[in-house]
């Protein structure tokens, strides 16, 4: 455990020390203690962890960045065309299902407050970078806030009830 003090939750690192068997099982439970005290960085040592960590975290982002991408590609359709129904209503559907899985999945894991820093510019700035050991550490950022979490959850919300609109409409 690693961190400037007990009181600052400036910084976070998980250390790559091998004492025991159990090596790789201590570094998730730090990690898993670091994200849920909220550290604004958190740099990850051993490899294995952090690229499992970082493709956790690209899922996440990836899947919340497509019901984002459907649900306002299926307000602007719906909008500009709205009697082509066979090809909005599919984009509110990707970004029903989309948006779905994220929040079944992903949405209440610590890790979503988090993205994966690779600009080696804002690297050099960080105060944590300085006691690194590691070549290749995996370093996260927190990015938490209101239309971070839900913005994805407003853009599907609106363009479902957009396509149950037209459909109500059509079937009048």
């Amino acid at each position: 455990m690693d961190s400037q003090n007990e009181n600052d939750h400036s910084y976070y690192i998980v250390r790559e020390v091998y004492e025991n068997n159990s090596a790789v099982q201590r570094f998730e439970n730090e990690l898993d203690v670091a994200l849920d005290r909220g550290y604004e960085v958190i740099v990850i040592e051993p490899s294995r962890v952090g690229k499992e960590t970082a493709r956790w975290i690209s899922v996440g982002r990836w899947l919340r960045y497509t019901a984002m991408t459907s649900a306002v590609s299926c307000l602007v359709i719906g909008v500009m065309w709205p009697e082509q129904a066979q090809v909005f209503i599919p984009f509110g559907c990707i970004g029903v299902v989309s948006a779905g899985v994220y929040v079944m999945s992903w949405q209440t894991d610590p890790c979503s407050c988090y993205r994966v820093e690779r600009n080696a510019l804002r690297l050099q700035r960080l105060p944590a970078t300085a006691s690194i050991t590691c070549a290749s550490p995996v370093i996260l950022l927190r990015t938490d806030s209101f239309l971070h979490r839900y913005a994805h959850l407003i853009a599907v919300g609106v363009s479902c009830s957009h396509c149950v609109w037209k459909l109500f409409c059509w079937c009048r």
